[in-house]
């Protein structure tokens, strides 16, 4: 199994895939493994919900998905091999559907080629290309 943990915002969380060494993870960064168990802790004492992870799991017979942030306002370009938009702040349009802040489009094979963000902070995940 391919899974792909994004740290989205919050504290630092401190991950650990099946018998490898405990990881942090911050904001903005990514962790890859090739794991099917995934254990997160946070250090210390924090407030529940403060940490927010998103993670991506495959077949380990596909190829892992890739990911980027963008910060946008306006015109977005969205690639042919975009699987998923993830909004972190802010709005996206993508056609007619819309996403607010925490909210997922589902892209597929007939990927548009652009999207119109209202002060967004994207994560966008691609196939390999």
């Amino acid at each position: 199994m391919n899974q792909l943990v994004v740290g989205v915002s919050g504290a630092q969380v401190i991950v650990q895939a099946d018998s490898t060494r405990p990881a942090p993870l911050r904001r903005d960064q990514a962790l890859f493994t090739h794991a099917s168990f995934v254990d997160f802790h946070r250090p210390g004492i924090r407030g529940i919900g403060l940490s927010r992870v998103l993670v991506l799991s495959s077949a380990a017979s596909v190829p892992a998905a890739t990911f980027e942030a963008t910060a946008a306002d306006g015109f977005l370009q969205v690639a042919s091999t975009t699987l998923a938009l993830v909004v972190l702040r802010g709005g996206l349009k993508v056609g007619a559907v819309a996403a607010g802040r925490e909210s997922a489009i589902i892209v597929g094979a007939d990927a548009p080629m652009s999207a119109v963000a209202t002060s967004a902070q994207v994560l966008s995940f691609a196939r390999p290309s």
